[in-house]
């Protein structure tokens, strides 16, 4: 509807019913910004005298006094579908925005002191790898104190009639010949089995604790409301500092493959394994020296998680002084079989005609100092979109920091020894 329109049935609302809060349900209140600012524009010069709120999306268009605008206007809150800090998940998403209209938005929004902010996440996309999954956690270190709320969510889903259900091949996810006629742990998973339900679920996890710890040392001001009772129980972190640092611009140029398939009995196992490295690595950008275990139980967590767990048991230790020098021990195990009825029906059918049995139990016990993870390279890959691809040939030749785009002050990052 025009925004005319819109205010015209506003105000019959208003007049025969006595309606002074709107929610405007639609994906994107901001989708058409030309309408949107009209609409903003009449709800003033009508002094409708109302609250209302809605979805939007972040874009970089919006200027803090814009933002000010709508929050005249009688806006309380927006939900921002930001999904993702990786500038190149955001690209294989066709997003069309960069990691720095995120950030500014989010500030603008919260510090208007009159809109609520929230924010909803997206783990696991196909193309996310271990990289794109440090540089999420880091965007939302960086905007800790300009997000109200953060649903982290289930992980990512493949609908009807969505891109990743209808173009599978383009984002590498392994069906066959069509659509779930190949899967694993019951849900979709990657070619090469990089990106299955149990990467899913420890990203998951350790998102979850990344924000409990953000707001206990780092003065995070985000509200989890999809927050697991449990999760405190689940890891132990102790720091002598606390978070200084205003902003961080996320490193292209970390390897975090520290474990070699050939010394895992599996490829899931040392690619799971290699998952925590990415975590870890962001606390001590954040932090300096730390120490951290962390369990998962997989009769707690499928309890706890529901169907996003899988039946996976681990003890992980890490300690790391300031210098970047690390100890870390990987005690990790999975069982292909159904912790109940239900999942090992699926699990059977698995084992017997898809995969054969994927159980894996190993132990890693890895040292040295975080500086040799370093490369010469970006461990960012390209989109998978061509338009985005013909941009970054040659531009990945050398390590720049190119993926985050940040584009504000006080940027600083722990410097490696």
């Amino acid at each position: 509807m025009t925004p005319l329109r819109v205010i015209e049935e506003m105000k019959y609302q208003i007049q025969n019913y006595g309606v002074k809060r709107f929610w405007f349900v639609d994906s994107l209140v901001n989708g058409d910004l030309k309408n949107f600012t009209t609409l903003v524009d009449l709800i003033i010069e009508n002094e409708l005298k109302i609250g209302w709120n809605s979805y939007s999306r972040c874009d970089g268009r919006m200027t803090k006094e814009f933002i000010d605008k709508v929050a005249l206007s009688g806006c309380t809150a927006l939900s921002y579908g930001v999904e993702s800090g990786s500038q190149k998940v955001l690209d294989d998403m066709r997003k069309k925005i960069a990691v720095w209209e995120i950030y500014n938005n989010l500030k603008d929004t919260y510090t208007t002191n009159k809109i609520w902010t929230h924010v909803n996440w997206l783990i696991g996309f196909p193309t996310e790898e271990n990289i794109d999954y440090y540089h999420s956690n880091l965007l939302i270190f960086n905007v800790r104190k300009y997000i109200h709320q953060l649903s982290p969510g289930m992980g990512c889903g493949i609908s009807h009639l969505t891109d990743l259900l209808n173009n599978y091949q383009t984002y590498g996810i392994a069906w066959k010949e069509k659509p779930w006629d190949n899967q694993l742990f019951g849900s979709w998973f990657t070619e090469g089995f990089k990106n299955t339900q149990l990467h899913r679920f420890i990203r998951i996890k350790l998102f979850h604790v990344w924000l409990e710890i953000l707001k206990k040392h780092a003065g995070s001001v985000i509200e989890n409301p999809q927050r697991h009772d449990d999760t405190t129980s689940c890891f132990k972190f102790k720091t002598p500092h606390r978070a200084t640092t205003t902003v961080i611009t996320p490193d292209d140029c970390i390897d975090f493959n520290r474990i070699s398939p050939q010394s895992a009995s599996s490829f899931i196992s040392a690619h799971a394994a290699s998952d925590y490295f990415a975590f870890f690595y962001g606390l001590f950008q954040v932090f300096g020296a730390f120490k951290m275990t962390i369990t998962f139980d997989p009769e707690k967590d499928i309890s706890s998680w529901g169907s996003i767990a899988v039946n996976y048991r681990a003890s992980v230790t890490f300690d790391i002084n300031d210098q970047g020098y690390y100890h870390c021990t990987i005690d990790h195990q999975l069982k292909h079989y159904g912790i109940n009825s239900n999942t090992e029906e699926t699990y059977r059918y698995e084992r017997n005609h898809l995969h054969g049995d994927m159980s894996f139990k190993d132990v890693f016990n890895t040292e040295g100092n975080v500086a040799d993870w370093k490369t010469e390279h970006t461990m960012v890959k390209e989109t998978v979109h061509e338009v985005y691809r013909n941009k970054s040939k040659g531009a990945l030749a050398q390590c720049s920091h190119h993926q985050q785009s940040y584009v504000f002050a006080g940027t600083k990052a722990r410097p490696l020894p």
